[in-house]
Order: C-alpha cells, then sequence, then structure tokens
C-alpha cells in the first residue's frame, strides 16, 4: 500500500503542472468553443490514469524529485531515515481513509438523492416531475432520467429540456463522476479541487452553447431567463450534472453574447489542444549518464563511525602540523651506485681498453728485482738486501 501511495503522489506532481498549463490556456482560449475547451481536461485525466510514463524531448513537464526522496531525504541508517520511514506508513493510511470518506460521501449522497426521487411521476419516455427537488439534473448511468422541478413552468421546461439532452448525447453524466471519482484518489491535491469545479464549469458552458447555437436572439434570452429560475447557489455535486448548478451569471452573459464560431477561432484553438497535449503528456527522457551517477552514488556505501573517527584524527594532526611550522621535509631518494662507480676502471676495464691491450706486442719479461723491505721493529738491527744487477 505504501508503494502504490508514493506512485500516486509522484504522479499528481506531474498532473499538478498540467492542470495550472490548463488554467492558462482556458484564459488564452476564452473566445474558443467550449467543447473544444473541455478536451484540455482529458489531459490532466490521462496523466492521472495512465500507468506507463511517455518520454518525449519537448515536454516541459520538470521532472520534480520522487515523493520517496522528498519524504525521506536523509542517508540510510541515519536517526532521520528511520523517522522518515515511519511517515510514509502513516501518510498512507491517511490516504485510503480520505479515499474511503470521499466514495463514501457521494454513495450516501446518490442514496439520499434517489431516496427523494421515488415520488416522482413520469412523464414521458425519460422525464420526470418531482416535488422534492429545487432544479432540473439528470440523474442516472445507464439509463440516464431528465428529473424537473414540479413549478417549472411548460414554457422554460423545453430551454431546461434541451440543455438537460445535450449533457446526455455529450455523455456529460459519465465524465461528471468519473472527475469525482479521480478527485477521490488524489484528494490531497489542491489543484485537483481547483481543476474539478472549473471541469464542471466548462461543461455546463459547453451544453449552454450548443443550445444557444439553435436559438435566435429571443430564444437566448428566455433560455437566460429559465437559467436564473432555476439557478441555485450550490458548489460541485459529486452527482449529477444540475442544470442551474454553478457559474450561473458568466453562463448567461455567454449566452447573451453567443456567436457562432468561425474557422480562425476553431483551428488555433485545435491546434492549441494538441500543441499542449504534446508539450505536458509525457515528461522528458532521463540521461543514461545521469542514470549512471545514481547509481554509482547508490552503490557507494555510508561511512561507518570508525572510518569516520580515523579520518577525524587524521585530520587534525595535518592541521596541527601545519600550525607549528615542522612539516617534514621529503627526503631525496637513495641511488644504488653501479660497479663502475665503486671499482676502480682498472679492475673493470672498458672495451676499447681491453682491444688495445690485445693489440700491442708482448715485451720479454724483466728480471724480477726484489723489493726491499722496512726493517723490522722487533729486531731493532738495519737489514741490507744486496741486489743482483745482472746487467754488467
Amino acid at each position: 500500500m505504501e508503494q502504490l501511495f508514493l506512485r500516486l503522489a509522484h504522479r499528481s506532481l506531474a498532473a499538478g503542472w498540467v492542470v495550472l498549463a490548463v488554467l492558462v490556456l482556458r484564459l488564452m482560449l476564452r473566445k474558443a468553443p467550449k467543447r473544444v475547451v473541455c478536451l484540455l481536461w482529458l489531459l490532466v485525466a490521462f496523466r492521472l490514469i495512465c500507468p506507463v510514463t511517455l518520454h518525449s524531448p519537448v515536454s516541459l513537464v520538470p521532472q520534480p524529485a520522487t515523493v520517496s526522496q522528498m519524504v525521506n531525504p536523509a542517508p540510510n541508517g541515519s536517526a532521520e531515515a528511520t523517522s522518515a520511514a515511519l511517515i510514509v506508513p502513516v501518510l498512507s493510511r491517511l490516504w485510503c481513509a480520505g479515499v474511503a470518506g470521499m466514495l463514501i460521501w457521494a454513495l450516501w449522497s446518490n442514496l439520499c438523492l434517489g431516496r427523494k426521487l421515488r415520488p416522482s411521476i413520469r412523464q414521458l419516455e425519460n422525464i420526470r416531475l418531482c416535488d422534492e427537488i429545487d432544479t432540473p439534473f439528470v440523474f442516472g448511468l445507464i439509463r440516464p432520467q431528465i428529473y424537473l422541478p414540479s413549478w417549472l413552468e411548460p414554457a422554460q421546461a423545453d430551454y431546461v429540456l434541451a440543455h438537460e439532452r445535450a449533457h446526455i448525447a455529450r455523455g456529460d453524466h459519465w465524465w461528471k463522476p468519473l472527475g469525482w471519482m479521480l478527485l477521490s484518489v488524489y484528494w490531497f491535491h489542491p489543484l485537483l479541487w481547483l481543476g474539478y469545479v472549473l471541469f464542471c464549469r466548462d461543461l455546463e458552458f459547453a451544453c449552454d452553447e450548443r443550445v444557444a447555437a439553435k436559438l435566435s436572439r429571443e430564444g437566448r434570452a428566455a433560455y437566460s431567463e429559465a437559467l436564473l429560475r432555476c439557478s441555485r447557489p450550490k458548489a460541485a455535486m459529486p452527482l449529477p450534472v444540475a442544470f442551474g448548478e454553478t457559474g450561473v451569471k458568466a453562463r448567461v452573459q455567454a449566452v447573451l453574447r453567443y456567436r457562432k464560431p468561425t474557422v480562425r477561432m476553431v483551428v488555433p484553438a485545435v491546434l492549441a489542444v494538441l500543441a499542449a497535449g504534446a508539450l505536458f503528456m509525457t515528461d522528458r527522457p532521463v540521461q543514461a549518464l545521469e542514470l549512471t551517477e545514481v547509481s554509482e552514488e547508490a552503490a557507494e556505501p555510508a561511512p561507518s563511525e570508525d572510518d569516520a573517527k580515523l579520518q577525524e584524527q587524521v585530520t587534525r594532526k595535518a592541521d596541527a602540523l601545519e600550525t607549528s611550522g615542522n612539516t617534514p621535509t621529503p627526503q631525496p631518494e637513495t641511488q644504488v651506485p653501479t660497479p663502475a662507480q665503486v671499482y676502480p676502471a682498472q679492475v673493470y676495464p672498458t672495451p676499447q681498453a681491453q682491444q688495445q691491450t690485445a693489440e700491442t706486442p708482448s715485451m720479454p719479461a724483466a728480471e724480477s728485482t726484489p723489493i726491499p723491505t722496512p726493517p723490522s721493529e722487533e729486531s731493532g738491527v738495519e737489514t741490507v738486501d744486496i741486489v743482483d744487477s745482472g746487467g754488467f
């Protein structure tokens, strides 16, 4: 459950940027057909539903840090990491409680509304009158029914029915519950709440535009009067789609100022939607270098306490030596002498000397002449050696 919560939370971060882009485009496409503006909310739904992330080099969605990194930025084994590991299960259980609360609220509202509609009277195939309701709406998914308040005048009922039939033709009785389901899953994101309210308002604008396109100027004035008659100051409900639900003042002004859209208005709006899809439905591709750096950082083990103490001791000793000025000087490297340097050249003659010795003719050996020896100190008598000259 924790992993599911982290994946959904990370997916909601990217969807938040798409919601901001849709808000900007809604302001830029104020004069565009509302049925085209409603397509922008499909981009948000796609980012929230699609389990596969598409990559494109032209994507404008920034790459945020993963939720696990935001919740647990400390290294493994530290006290911060241990406390952060305890936060994720708590947040996941809180998320489950919020999802259950949203779905139970929608189910309870549906059951209470169905109880009010039991005494309704059937008029036509899918049209019913009821005394317990104060505004017209469409109720039901498989077989949608149009419920009208019993006090509604017949002249205004025709415009109301045209509006509710436009809802059924567009499939809004399916789109709005789907939007509520997504909001129930991502209830923790504030931008999605704003997006859901504006999504419901755009649905009503699109139906008003579809009905106003078939009316004359007098018919649009009567339609606006019926809209004011059925308006109720209520917030956007999970179910159903109602006639006078939200933004009545702006809707009346849009109906009275309606002009048939031209090609110059439709084509730029469609191109803007397609460009938004290409820029915000994908993420930037992850570079291989970044992946390698991340893997190397993840594979590097965290230093232990003993290593940290040893490194601190070495640093202190180095600082002490630098401050005292007793930095040991590096000793010169000792060179091993060669045999030619140790002994004289006569002991180890060079090859040139050996060649000269071989070429010199040998001389007759002279008679050896004894070398006089010095007198010995023990005898104290001076001795003289007779040298034989051998040559006279």
